[in-house]
């Protein structure tokens, strides 16, 4: 991933100074609408997730940037880390987080039909 090389605002897939990005994803439901993806980080490149899936032909609902026009409509990127976990740098213990999803969240995946 790199920085786009005419729309200086967005990344690229592919850039020729851009970066090696892995993401690993899954589709958990799927309609002609939307479709609600987990996604798995194996890097931590800017707009990772969103140019990796605009790229796959399924934006994010609500990019203002990467995004499907009526998506816009959105007040913020459906994007949730419902799970994240690193290691700690001083004690080298395994620290885990889960974040249930919010209202908006949920109220997006109804009204997909998802």
């Amino acid at each position: 991933i790199g920085r786009h090389p005419v729309q200086r605002k967005r990344m690229s897939v592919s850039s020729p100074r851009g970066r090696e990005a892995r993401t690993e994803y899954r589709v958990l439901r799927l309609n002609e609408q939307a479709s609600l993806i987990e996604c798995r980080l194996h890097s931590g490149r800017t707009h990772q997730i969103r140019v990796h899936l605009h790229h796959l032909g399924h934006p994010v609902l609500g990019d203002k940037i990467y995004g499907l026009r009526f998506a816009k409509n959105f007040p913020r990127q459906m994007l949730h880390a419902w799970k994240l976990g690193f290691r700690h740098t001083r004690t080298g213990e395994r620290k885990n987080f889960e974040a249930p999803l919010p209202d908006d969240f949920e109220q997006a995946i109804a009204l997909t039909g998802l």
